[in-house]
């Protein structure tokens, strides 16, 4: 458990008064690739009933918070004015814990989700995001870029830090995210990306005849990616054939409308379109800069006595909040994510003597850090130990 108030957070929204200080503590299970997240949001949601006596859950409709965190999340920043983290980390339940000091006005009921992640990105700045997003429909120019028209708009509202990929850069990080030698993965980008959108739009026009007001048959997939890692963090799949109607007869005019619906989806029909993938990327984002962020590390070649008591040596450091295991792939490659408030030199020490120096740092950046088995004799390592305690 990590009690340290020195990687706190404070951020208070520019309101003529303040609201009531409460004490919240929030928890999830620490298996979940979302712990952070959600252990976050259930301290924010604690925070909120006590401080504004309203049920986040019920107001949102959401009665599963592992399943909906994202919306809860969102809502409590229309009531939550600024927080400090005061302890978080896995405790002995094996669940993560995050105990916050919360600064809760009543709020607006009526906030939604754009205008709270807007204030959010207000108080903490904006994670950067890109878009890779491709669409096949027929009677429509390829890649027409409705659908990524559409996303962008909506990052442009919210103020978004948003970048435009090069062809280039779009083959790196699908070969980086494949591949753990990938030279992608050991040299900076042009440009650092935290988020990447991207998904495809599939489009069949059907004949226009007198009355019908459903031209198209269309099916789109969307997922946030964290590019460094590879870690899909949210997915839409969106098919509202029969729900959508237009009268417009135009292929292309039609097929804009169509999809720009499709991706603001129903929310009177529990649809909520493509809007969630914001909210989860806002979710991780804050999480990161409030709890730590998740370093994935991949070990080559190390078996599962090492493994165990490497393992367990990183847990006894009180900097590590969180390491979930992960399987070997095919090549013999070991991934674990850790969640630390570590910087890059400070982990690679902690990592090297961790591991009894038997491994090595072979490339790292800032979310990936890859070891391979350092081979040197014995000897040799004692007598440049050796060397580095009289300074040679």
């Amino acid at each position: 458990m990590v009690k340290n108030k020195s990687i706190a957070i404070l951020f208070l929204l520019p309101k003529l008064c303040f609201g009531e200080i409460v004490i919240a503590e929030g928890r999830a299970e620490s298996a979940s690739p979302s712990s952070k997240e959600q252990a976050l949001t259930d301290a924010l949601r604690e925070a909120v009933r006590k401080g504004a006596g309203v049920n986040l859950s019920s107001q949102t409709k959401n009665s599963n918070l592992t399943l909906d965190y994202d919306r809860v999340f969102a809502a409590a920043f229309g009531y939550v004015q600024g927080y400090q983290v005061l302890e978080c980390g896995v405790k002995g339940d094996g669940f993560y814990h995050v105990k916050i000091s919360a600064d809760v006005a009543k709020g607006d009921p009526n906030t939604n989700d754009k205008v709270a992640l807007k204030q959010l990105i207000a108080l903490k700045n904006s994670p950067i995001i890109a878009f890779d997003i491709k669409e096949a429909i027929t009677f429509v120019p390829k890649n027409s870029g409705y659908a990524q028209s559409w996303f962008q708009e909506q990052a442009n509202q919210m103020q978004l830090h948003v970048v435009k990929l090069e062809a280039n850069q779009k083959n790196e990080l699908i070969v980086a995210q494949g591949d753990s030698k990938s030279p992608a993965r050991t040299t900076s980008s042009q440009q650092k990306v935290d988020f990447l959108i991207r998904g495809r739009v599939e489009g069949k026009y059907q004949v226009f005849e007198s009355g019908d007001d459903t031209p198209f048959s269309i099916a789109a997939s969307f997922e946030a990616v964290c590019p460094a890692t590879g870690e899909i963090i949210a997915t839409v799949n969106l098919s509202p054939n029969g729900k959508i109607k237009t009268k417009i007869e135009s292929p292309q005019l039609a097929a804009k409308s169509i999809i720009e619906k499709c991706l603001h989806g129903s929310e009177g029909e529990g649809d909520e379109g493509a809007s969630v993938l914001f909210r989860r990327i806002f979710a991780r984002w804050a999480a990161d800069l409030d709890l730590g962020r998740k370093v994935r590390l991949e070990i080559a070649e190390i078996n599962d006595k090492s493994l165990r008591i490497f393992l367990e040596k990183l847990r006894e450091n009180d900097k590590i909040h969180a390491i979930n295991k992960r399987e070997f792939d095919a090549k013999g490659v070991t991934s674990v994510d850790l969640e630390t408030r570590l910087n890059s030199d400070e982990l690679i020490k902690l990592l090297t003597e961790s591991s009894n120096s038997d491994y090595i740092v072979e490339y790292a950046t800032e979310s990936v850090i890859f070891l391979i088995r350092d081979d040197t004799p014995q000897w040799k390592k004692q007598f440049k130990s050796i060397l580095n305690l009289i300074g040679l």
